[in-house]
């Protein structure tokens, strides 16, 4: 199994094949983004287009994070993928108000940006693991 940690977080494939990032505390910027790096380099060699995006345990979050993600990270990985077929993310939201917000904002923000084709990602958010893991291994 694949697996990578840094003081942000980690990253490990389960068994169904679903690519799995788990935050915790306080995020550091380049720790969010190395851990986004290495969770494509695992995917884009696994061929892994189902992902568990887990910030439950996540305090906070800067919001630099939100504009990387939509404006550089996924245009660019979603460009990579797409010949391996629609790209699924179930976010696993964290009870922190703030950090909730980011994540949908991030997620509207991702969705309208127009170097992404919408046809071929789909994002929803949940509030447990299991229920996220449930609908990736149905879709």
């Amino acid at each position: 199994m694949q697996e990578f940690k840094n003081t942000s977080g980690r990253l490990f494939v389960e068994p169904q094949g679903i690519l799995h990032l788990e935050f915790w505390g306080v995020i550091r910027t380049t720790d969010f983004r190395e851990l986004y790096e290495k969770a494509a380099e695992i995917a884009f060699e696994n061929h892994l287009m189902r992902w568990i995006n887990n910030q439950q345990k996540v305090k906070a979050i800067h919001p630099e994070y939100e504009h990387w993600m939509a404006k550089e990270y996924f245009p660019k990985t979603m460009k990579r993928f797409e010949h391996l077929g629609k790209h699924y993310s179930a976010h696993v939201l964290s009870p922190s108000f703030f950090t909730e917000m980011s994540n949908r904002r991030t997620t509207s923000l991702i969705l309208s940006e127009k170097d992404v084709n919408h046809k071929i990602i789909e994002i929803r958010h949940f509030p447990d693991t299991e229920s996220a893991r449930n609908w990736l291994i149905n879709a």
